[in-house]
């Protein structure tokens, strides 16, 4: 299996989408990921607002990085 941590994001355009069979055998090499009524999702639980907000902005500013 790939690192995921070193892999980055790639554009979908001009490519199909997953089918069901595929993003559930991809879902197999990452840990605590689901897929749910069509979506894949992830639950994270925080003890606080600040830490919450901490996520939130830690995630948004990979999500830009990787445009």
């Amino acid at each position: 299996m790939n690192d995921l941590a070193h892999l980055h994001c790639k554009p979908l355009e001009g490519h199909p989408a997953m089918t069901t069979p595929e993003v559930e055998t991809q879902l197999t090499h990452v840990r605590g990921w689901a897929l749910a009524h069509g979506a894949i999702e992830k639950r994270y639980g925080f003890h606080n607002f600040h830490e919450t907000m901490a996520f939130v902005n830690a995630l948004a500013w990979i999500a830009h990085a990787e445009d």
